[in-house]
């Protein structure tokens, strides 16, 4: 992985990792009306939390490093909005495209930090679903460089079995 590609990572992660920390925190979580918001809450800010860790261990080590932040970009690929369960996760940018089951195609453009996730919320039976291209680009490339750190490394070994692995 580039120097380059790895700051900018980290940045990003570690960035937007406060920025969703802070609008959590912000949003006085403990203050919420129901048990499960407080949940949501929680979970949000320990999403956030993993971001800046991720964004920090990539600095630090490239394997670890890389997974966490891979992890943390494959968070952000789906995007779900149901009557059901609804989720959308972007940090630090969403650039995507979507599909309601009304058949209506659209681009999702958002940036900064957020977290939205609901279930069981009612309302219309309609669905719509889409994938941030931005975030799963990313999450391609940090894989593809763990699995050539990975191979680095086994052909560099002395046990033949991990040459293979």
């Amino acid at each position: 992985m580039s120097r380059w590609s790895k700051r900018f990572s980290a940045v990003c992660e570690i960035g937007s990792g406060f920025m969703g920390l802070y609008v959590s925190l912000a949003s006085q979580p403990w203050n919420a009306e129901t048990v499960p918001l407080r949940v949501v809450y929680a979970v949000g800010i320990l999403i956030f939390l993993f971001g800046i860790v991720a964004g920090m261990t990539l600095l630090e080590t490239d394997q670890v490093g890389m997974a966490l932040s891979a992890v943390y970009q494959a968070m952000q690929v789906p995007v779900l909005s149901s009557a059901v369960l609804t989720y959308d996760f972007v940090a630090p940018l969403q650039l995507g495209i979507g599909l309601s089951s009304k058949g209506d195609v659209g681009l999702l453009i958002s940036h900064g930090a957020k977290l939205t996730a609901y279930v069981l919320t009612g309302g219309d039976l309609s669905v719509a679903t889409g994938v941030n291209l931005w975030a799963f680009i990313w999450f391609v490339y940090l894989f593809r460089q763990l699995w050539k750190t990975k191979k680095v490394e086994a052909a560099g070994s002395h046990n033949p079995k991990e040459a293979f692995l």
